[in-house]
């Protein structure tokens, strides 16, 4: 018995292009960027039964969509080099290293007459 063979079309390309579209959004944290990529690869499939203009038109909505979902560009530079903190009122440059109280740590666990003592800080600062 001989099994028919789907026949590949743009429709899977552009599905998976929908598909690394979201993945990439995702590196970015964009949930728009997200969800765009993602009705992209939908809105594509070849057995949904959209005519030729509106799903060109779904596709190139998704596109805008998907196009102004991210960020600026400083944020994106700061994210992808590392220096972006995800947190809202996380501590900032203009801020001191640490408001967390210091403690004493003692360099032996026997304590000696004029021993030295060390200041250490419980949270090491981010650089």
């Amino acid at each position: 018995m001989k099994e028919q063979k789907a026949k590949y079309s743009w429709h899977y390309y552009v599905m998976a292009m929908g598909a690394l579209m979201a993945m990439l959004a995702g590196t970015l944290g964009s949930i728009g960027g997200i969800a765009a990529g993602l009705a992209l690869a939908v809105v594509s499939h070849s057995a949904l039964p959209f005519k030729t203009m509106t799903r060109f038109a779904f596709m190139i909505m998704f596109t805008g969509l998907y196009i102004f979902s991210f960020p600026d560009p400083e944020v994106v530079r700061d994210i992808m080099s590392g220096q972006h903190i995800p947190m809202e009122g996380a501590i900032s440059a203009a801020e001191p290293e640490s408001t967390a109280p210091k403690t004493l740590v003692m360099e032996d666990t026997v304590p000696t007459i004029n021993a030295p003592v060390v200041e250490a800080d419980p949270i090491p600062a981010a650089q």
